[in-house]
């Protein structure tokens, strides 16, 4: 469950008891040079109820991080808020978009399995997370969370996991990148990924719940919309490049899997250390009307900074009634955008021609 407490005049706060006069206990720095260990059974979930965000993974990714830190001894887990997520003001509005993510992490019910069948130790069924808390502690909010028995000691102390780099999944845009650079990263010493029917892929990689639509769905559809966008950002931003296999059944293709190489050469830009999950974009874009999953179709397609600017652009027009008020912002939002596009693409060939 997440709690908060709802009595008073602030229901937003829950605040720990503490002795008079003592402040709460200094988080420990986490050890940003340790990649996350993530076990084999955690990278291929498929979930059961609602739909996993890109942000929620990437929000559970650095959760598991301190909590791999703080150790094994522990059974709840405690960290500034600051550390896991940043653009979001707890004094105002933007606390109910972080209790969506946390209520989303503890009640999401998920299946968690191997990308190979048969790797894993068993298989599990439950929350991403048993519990979540979110209190003031004199001034700075603190998150707590604890993990599921049955799933506590596989992934604070993994016997067969990937490494993964949570400074090159921070910068990945959608669910798929991410999922999928998650089962390639722990692949990249064999060569390829376990071979799968296409269709085990799809809620692995969309985040979704298997539903009549995915049932639907054509492979050359899941193609063209997830897997060589996802392909082609991994290739550019991680330091693996993989490539899609696919093995006929007769005419169509029936199963896929992955070949997977290490980059020569890092990419660049990946040298900063792993980052809180940025939620600015997403309550910017909130407080003008615009729910989180048009926010990540935006990213996923012309990126942050066209979303950035069109944002600026629909905030100054919504400040104005005139000729009319804006009637349907993510609408207005999207007809912004190529303008936007055009013109930040317009801003770098000037400056590279100037370099050069």
């Amino acid at each position: 469950m997440v709690t908060s407490n709802d009595n008073g005049p602030r229901a937003h706060e829950a605040r720990a008891p503490q002795a008079a006069g003592r402040a709460p206990a200094p988080a420990t720095p986490v050890d940003e040079s340790v990649p996350l260990r993530k076990a084999v059974n955690t990278l291929a979930i498929v979930p059961k109820s609602t739909r996993i965000t890109t942000l929620a993974r990437k929000t559970y990714n650095v959760l598991l991080h301190q909590a791999q830190d703080q150790g094994l001894e522990k059974d709840v887990f405690r960290a500034p808020l600051g550390t896991i997520i940043r653009g979001l003001d707890f004094d105002s509005n933007d606390q109910a978009l972080i209790k969506k993510h946390l209520r989303a992490m503890v009640s999401t019910t998920v299946e968690w399995q191997s990308p190979t069948t048969g790797e894993g130790s068993s298989w599990n069924v439950s929350g991403l997370l048993a519990h979540a808390r979110l209190s003031k502690e004199q001034g700075q909010v603190w998150v707590e969370w604890s993990y599921a028995v049955n799933l506590r000691q596989e992934l604070l102390e993994p016997s067969v996991f990937a490494r993964l780099r949570l400074e090159i999944i921070s910068q990945l845009r959608s669910h798929a990148s991410v999922a999928l650079y998650e089962i390639c990263t722990r692949y990249k010493e064999v060569g390829r990924t376990a071979r799968q029917e296409w269709r085990w892929w799809v809620p692995v990689l969309s985040g979704n719940p298997p539903s009549e639509k995915s049932a639907r769905l054509e492979y050359r559809i899941f193609k063209r919309d997830t897997l060589k966008p996802s392909i082609a950002e991994i290739n550019a931003i991680s330091d693996i490049d993989i490539e899609l296999v696919e093995h006929k059944a007769g005419r169509a293709v029936g199963d896929i899997q992955f070949r997977i190489a290490p980059k020569r050469q890092a990419s660049l830009g990946l040298t900063r250390p792993p980052q809180p999950v940025d939620m600015e974009l997403v309550t910017r874009a909130q407080r003008l009307g615009i729910g989180e999953e048009v926010v990540e179709s935006v990213i996923q397609e012309h990126g942050e900074p066209a979303l950035r600017a069109a944002l600026e652009s629909l905030q100054r027009r919504s400040a104005s009634s005139y000729p009319e008020p804006v009637r349907d912002p993510a609408r207005y939002l999207r007809a912004l955008l190529p303008a936007e596009v055009a013109r930040l693409q317009r801003q770098a060939e000037e400056q590279g021609a100037r370099a050069a």
